[in-house]
């Protein structure tokens, strides 16, 4: 049987200071070379308080703890796969802001294909700064369930 998460879960709570590591992290790994989100010299002399977060750098699972909340939206890295990510900019975060969040199950739509079971799953993340909405992030996943439900 396959068990279908169910919207409006909440797969965590986290609150973080957003630090250079993880921008820099983030800067490595796709190439980003803007000298803005290396150099906190170049931000502030392009008017921020310190090195911008490039919005790549915000993936709601990072924050979390461990890998329960996979469980929890019926994710498994087996069968599954990220098929779309939006992010919804209100307020440029910076390095030594602290977020707050609860990633929750927005929507899960059950779709039976010929010889598999897919359940696509998409997961919200409003990132407060302050108490107001900064960033919103919304990953969907698609997860394959040969039929019969293994």
């Amino acid at each position: 049987m396959i068990a279908i998460p169910e919207v409006g879960t909440v797969l965590g709570r986290f609150e973080s200071t957003l630090e250079r590591a993880r921008v820099w992290r983030v800067d490595w790994s796709v190439g980003l070379d803007v000298l803005e989100y290396q150099d906190p010299e170049v931000a502030w002399r392009a008017g921020h308080s310190d090195i911008p977060i490039p919005p790549g750098a915000l993936v709601f699972f990072s924050f979390l703890p461990d890998d329960s909340w996979t469980e929890r939206a019926g994710i498994r890295f087996d069968r599954s796969l990220a098929v779309r990510r939006r992010i919804r900019i209100h307020h440029q975060l910076h390095v030594g802001d602290t977020v707050r969040g609860r990633p929750t199950i927005a929507a899960v739509d059950v779709r039976h294909a010929k010889q598999a079971v897919i359940v696509t799953t998409a997961i919200a993340t409003c990132y407060e700064l302050d108490g107001e909405p900064a960033v919103e992030e919304t990953v969907t996943y698609a997860t394959r369930h040969p039929e019969g439900g293994a």
